[in-house]
């Protein structure tokens, strides 16, 4: 993976900012602001605190909703972390500062650049004064959840950009056992990180990592479609889509969308489309789509079931049809990804 410079170097608390009985850890926001009302209202129904761990926002071009975010979180008095977006927004020496592994499509890389180059534009124009807050935000926290020592950061427990706990470097077994000896040494007992934009969970002997992919987007296939079907959506859903070719106007991709007997629009996806977030609490919550146990603590992945519709009525009306927003993310935003939820779960996680 790419090197990471010096300043995203990470040394966590060693003690914790505060003591909860839940804990929401929301991992890329991505500016949805649709998603952002459902989890303060899903927070306010059990009382939860909130830790947002970088990436809030990407999507969100424009002002108002921008100050929107920064507003709420101040005004709760939430506490937030930098992911690699808002570092960069104060640093400007990265573009997105995403470090990608090499394997990753120029395209998509440079595509990134320039959304994070029109953030940057629009924040430095219009929204200037968030600037100096993010200059004071720290690049990881540590959080007490029922006792125990829950870590928090954007990327892994090196870098703000790491990729070290990616689906795929968890699975590898020298990875967890580095990283089993990370948590034992400095005795935390969860690492909660995001950034891959992929959902990851692992329990080890030590303790328990869980990457939460995205707060803002899906992050599986459409539930009961099976995987060749949402292929086949993906085909109709990449942004060679204009207003003409909207996959919900479109014949052959309603076709496709027929299953149970019934006719099914995409736009109707969003009911089974959802983003993610990561709960450590003492008591399960009946919503977790997947939960491991450590001691007194529950380690789950929670859905986030925003207004998919909204959000993409939202996102079209900032990002044009050939916008690198668009063609990079559209396909995923409308349909999903391929993904499967068993396969966020490396080990030690059971799906609910």
């Amino acid at each position: 993976m790419s090197s990471c410079p010096l300043e995203y170097a990470l040394n966590f608390p060693r003690e914790p900012k505060f003591e909860s009985r839940c804990l929401y850890v929301v991992g890329g926001l991505y500016g949805n602001i649709f998603a952002l009302e459902q989890i303060l209202a899903m927070a306010d129904a059990e009382n939860a605190s909130v830790v947002f761990n970088g990436d809030i926002h990407w999507f969100d071009a424009e002002a108002k909703s921008f100050c929107k975010i920064e507003r709420e979180i101040a005004k709760r008095g939430l506490t937030a972390v930098n992911g690699n977006v808002e570092f960069e927004l104060v640093s400007g020496q990265n573009g997105c500062g995403c470090f990608y592994p090499p394997c990753t499509d120029a395209g998509a890389v440079g595509r990134s650049n320039l959304i994070h180059a029109r953030l940057s534009r629009l924040v430095k124009k219009e929204c200037a004064q968030n600037l100096e807050i993010f200059k004071n935000r720290h690049k990881c926290e540590l959080i007490s959840v029922g006792g125990a020592n829950v870590a928090i950061t954007h990327g892994d427990e090196k870098f703000l950009a790491g990729w070290g706990c990616s689906r795929e470097s968890l699975s590898e077994p020298v990875r967890q056992k580095e990283l089993d000896a990370w948590l034992a040494e400095n005795k935390f007992d969860v690492l909660a990180c995001t950034h891959t934009c992929a959902s990851a969970a692992i329990a080890l002997q030590h303790g328990i990592v869980i990457n939460n992919g995205a707060a803002g987007m899906p992050n599986f296939a459409p539930l009961n479609l099976e995987f060749a079907e949402v292929r086949e959506i993906l085909k109709f859903t990449e942004k060679t889509s204009s207003e003409e070719n909207d996959i919900s106007q479109n014949a052959q991709a309603d076709e496709i969308l027929k299953f149970k007997g019934e006719g099914f629009h995409a736009r109707n996806l969003s009911g089974t489309l959802f983003g993610l977030i990561s709960r450590i609490a003492v008591r399960p919550n009946k919503e977790a789509i997947y939960r491991a146990k450590r001691g007194r603590i529950y380690v789950e992945a929670l859905p986030v079931r925003y207004d998919g519709v909204k959000f993409l009525k939202w996102f079209d009306e900032i990002w044009g049809a050939q916008s690198p927003a668009a063609i990079s993310y559209r396909s995923r935003i409308v349909s999903g990804t391929t993904d499967k939820i068993s396969d966020a779960m490396l080990g030690g996680f059971t799906q609910i």
